[in-house]
C-alpha cells in the first residue's frame, strides 16, 4: 500500500526522518473512537500498521476488558515514521540541529482528530503532540541497567505527571 503522509498534511519536506517508510494510520469510517500513540515501533513499521507490537497487544486486550472490539476503533501516532532520536527530550525542547519530527507530523494529526469522534490518547508524548503543552515526565528505568533504555521500549516505562491515558468525547 503507498501511503503519502504529504497528502494529509505532513510536512515530510521539513522532518528530519524525511525517507523513513511511515507507518499509516487505520481509520475506520464507523470508529467509535481515535487511539493515538507515541510513534511506531518496529514491528509496526514492518507490518505498515500502528499498535500491532507489544504495546499493541496490550491495547487489544485492554479494549477487550472494556467491551470495544478492535475493529471498531481507528488507529494512529503522533509520529508516523520510526524515529532514532528520543521523542520525550525533543518535546521538553532540548535543543537539537532540526526540526522537531512530532512537529512536521502535527498538521496531519489534526485533520485525523478532527474526524474523530472520541479521542483516547496514550502517554504523554501522543498528549503534549496534540495539545502542544509542555512535556514533564519521570523515566523510570525498569530493568535496573544504566543503560539510556529507560522510558523506551520492552525495557523500560514511562510514567507521566499529568498525561494519564485520556479519553475525550466530542
Amino acid at each position: 500500500m503507498d501511503y503519502d503522509p504529504t497528502a494529509f498534511g505532513c510536512r515530510c519536506d521539513i522532518c528530519p526522518l524525511q525517507g523513513k517508510t511511515p507507518c499509516p494510520p487505520e481509520e475506520r469510517e464507523d470508529a467509535l473512537l481515535l487511539a493515538i500513540a507515541e510513534a511506531p515501533g518496529q514491528i509496526e513499521v514492518q507490518a505498515g500498521r500502528p499498535l500491532v507490537g507489544a504495546s499493541g497487544q496490550e491495547f487489544t486486550l485492554a479494549l477487550r476488558e472494556a467491551g470495544v472490539r478492535r475493529e471498531q476503533v481507528s488507529t494512529s501516532n503522533a509520529l508516523l515514521c520510526r524515529s532514532p532520536y528520543d521523542l520525550r527530550r525533543l518535546m521538553r525542547g532540548v535543543k537539537a540541529p532540526m526540526v522537531n519530527p512530532i512537529e512536521a507530523c502535527r498538521p496531519r494529526l489534526l485533520v485525523e482528530v478532527g474526524r474523530a469522534k472520541a479521542l483516547l490518547v496514550m502517554g504523554a508524548v501522543a498528549w503534549s503532540s496534540l495539545t502542544q503543552a509542555p512535556l514533564e515526565a519521570e523515566h523510570t528505568d525498569t530493568d535496573g541497567e544504566d543503560d539510556g533504555t529507560e522510558g523506551r521500549g520492552q525495557s523500560g516505562m514511562m510514567r507521566s505527571r499529568g498525561f494519564p491515558m485520556t479519553l475525550l468525547g466530542k
